[in-house]
């Protein structure tokens, strides 16, 4: 707090460097895409964007520009999280897939599809791990934390919280997941598109310290 009572937020120097803000890409379809690279040099990826080549290239020029760590050869993925099944966000996956799996690895992927979401009426969560064989598939839940590297994930909202296995989701945004990963020195909570619905469930099943972060993605 300052002199007059009211609470001051300063960086440490680790949270400083913990966070980079990339250079703006010129591509008015990028979706939603993150990277983070941990301390062993692996990478998370969280989306990527739309099925499209500039979101696949995008993506992949920022684990050259990250110098993210190599594998045989391969940028290796340790992690990576598609928060739903909307274009712009797990599209890029399968055109990165399609352009990039000799170049890269991904040894987890991280989603939680319910049974109304058209992909996986198309091949879904078997189509998802095909891609990337080596790849082991996770179905996340609410309340479980996750370890990869120097970060820890924990999982605070995921579709199972709201809706029947076979409960057709109305407003499909909802069915993204919501969680937090800390490493580095910092915090970061994602949303991804989650609505009122899924905030006003987040409030009634955590205590308010649960959401405290240095960034919060909206």
């Amino acid at each position: 707090k300052d002199e007059n009572g009211n609470y001051v937020y300063t960086q440490t120097d680790a949270q400083k460097k913990a966070v980079e803000r990339g250079e703006a890409v010129d591509n008015p379809m990028i979706g939603m895409c993150y990277v983070i690279k941990l301390s062993n040099g692996n990478a998370i990826v969280i989306d990527g964007g739309f099925m499209n080549r500039p979101c696949a290239e995008n993506l992949y020029n920022t684990l050259e520009k990250l110098e993210v760590a190599k594998a045989d050869g391969k940028f290796v993925i340790e992690a990576w999280i598609i928060t739903h099944a909307h274009s712009d966000h797990e599209g890029a996956y399968k055109m990165f897939a399609a352009t990039y799996s000799d170049n890269a690895t991904v040894k987890n992927i991280i989603l939680s599809y319910p049974p109304s979401s058209s992909l996986i009426s198309g091949g879904g969560k078997s189509f998802m791990v095909g891609s990337f064989k080596e790849a082991s598939l996770i179905t996340p839940h609410a309340g479980l934390k996750y370890y990869f590297g120097n970060a820890t994930i924990s999982m605070l909202y995921t579709p199972d919280m709201l809706y029947a296995p076979n409960y057709k989701i109305d407003y499909f945004n909802d069915s993204s997941l919501v969680f937090k990963i800390e490493g580095g020195g910092a915090s970061v909570m994602f949303m991804a598109d989650a609505g009122e619905t899924v905030s006003t469930e987040l409030m009634a099943s955590y205590e308010e310290t649960a959401f405290k972060s240095n960034i919060f993605q909206l």
